[in-house]
């Protein structure tokens, strides 16, 4: 584990890691005579002495009873948490390692489950799923869209919005105007020409030196 805990007469202090990546800590609060922090560098990335002096990203003006205290280290697999602590229990500067294990993982983590997405705001969509299990721990996800790798998540969160979501380009479906239903008007009768000959049913004009309703003799032969 590249980790070091050292004494010194000051309060607090967390170093950079060197080039070999060995982070240092510089413990010198647990109720001896406290000393002020003085001659800062880059190096210092956080440090508290008496007199409210300090360097790198702590507070300046801290009473010493922010100084006086212990810094408690916690172990889970291959993460170390440095959890300093003052005299009236408030902890400050929390940090979490994480060291590479002396054993290759060859066991890769569950498939997450239960993939669901709803629609967000416009343009987005929502996903959600079931957390992955692994004997070393989980780190992060990685969301893909058609197999393409979207974003990378840290952590151990199981949701995430995804904003870059493109609307579908809406299709305009006409359908034809409609035919109206033909309307059939009734055909008109026509009259019938009869093959057969009129029949007369008048009288005929009388023939010359005769009068009417007489008929004239035939004519004999001598």
């Amino acid at each position: 584990m590249n980790i070091a805990f050292n004494g010194h007469a000051h309060g607090y202090q967390r170093n950079k890691a060197d080039p070999a990546g060995l982070v240092s800590y510089v413990l010198g609060n647990g109720g001896a005579a406290l000393g002020k922090v003085s001659g800062c560098s880059a190096f210092d990335l956080y440090a508290i002495g008496s007199g409210g002096s300090h360097c790198g990203g702590a507070p300046a003006g801290l009473s010493n009873d922010h100084v006086f205290g212990f810094a408690k280290v916690g172990v889970n697999g291959q993460k170390v948490t440095v959890t300093p602590t003052d005299e009236l229990g408030r902890t400050y500067d929390v940090q979490t390692y994480t060291f590479p294990s002396s054993e290759p993982d060859s066991q890769p983590p569950s498939v997450p489950g239960n993939l669901t997405a709803t629609a967000g705001a416009p343009g987005s969509v929502n996903l959600s799923w079931s957390a992955s299990t692994d004997d070393t721990g989980v780190t992060g996800y990685r969301v893909y869209r058609d197999g393409t790798l979207l974003t990378t998540l840290t952590g151990t969160g199981t949701t995430y919005t995804d904003t870059t979501v493109a609307r579908a380009p809406r299709t305009a479906t006409r359908s034809p105007p409609s035919t109206p239903p033909a309307t059939r008007r009734p055909s008109r009768p026509r009259p019938r020409r009869s093959r057969r000959p009129a029949r007369w049913t008048g009288r005929l004009p009388p023939r010359p030196g005769t009068s009417p309703g007489t008929r004239s003799p035939a004519p004999r032969s001598s």
